[in-house]
């Protein structure tokens, strides 16, 4: 089975700006690019529609990003364009940030918590986190769940601590429910 698109065209998109030493212009580059799509729901509709021809996308392209995007960026979207996968520019986009992150030995976190954490506790969160893993820097995204009840859950990479109370009320349920009167 092949390669998913977003796999191959984000390694791509990855392995020319290596080459071209251009990492971190393209990265930011890409959040702007993924700013401007989140935003411009009607531009990303067009993109896609089956009625409008790749000649038109085209142009339209180069006339929106022209002098607003590096070449290397605007080739990138047209050959997705051309090979009919734009609408996976987002999953691109990541892919590449994925990249980008394992080059420069950069971690990413997602801590889940029931409230809003305070900048002391993110704070001791990340030194925690740095103590702990092999990565030069890491990037939290932070979440809420009010389900978790209390704690924290945190991931990184493949692994997960789930240090939430509805974690140990499953946990002392399950070890309940197995207890024989």
């Amino acid at each position: 089975m092949g390669k998913l698109a977003k796999t191959v065209y984000g390694e791509a998109l990855f392995e020319l700006a290596r080459d071209r030493d251009q990492t971190e212009e393209l990265m930011e580059e890409i959040r702007s690019m993924e700013q401007i799509l989140s935003e411009n729901r009607d531009f990303c509709a067009v993109m896609a529609h089956p009625r409008i021809s790749k000649e038109e996308k085209e142009k339209l392209l180069e006339e929106i990003f022209k002098d607003r995007a590096s070449d290397t960026m605007t080739g990138f979207l047209k050959l997705v364009l051309e090979k009919d996968h734009f609408q996976e520019l987002p999953d691109i986009f990541e892919q590449y940030a994925d990249c980008y992150r394992a080059f420069h030995n950069i971690g990413a976190a997602v801590v889940t918590s029931a409230a809003a954490l305070s900048e002391k506790q993110k704070e001791q969160i990340l030194k925690k986190l740095q103590a702990t893993t092999s990565y030069e820097a890491i990037q939290i995204e932070y979440r809420v769940d009010p389900a978790l009840i209390g704690g924290v859950v945190i991931r990184i990479g493949d692994r997960v601590v789930d240090g939430s109370v509805k974690n140990r009320l499953d946990r002392l349920t399950r070890e309940l429910s197995s207890i024989q009167i």
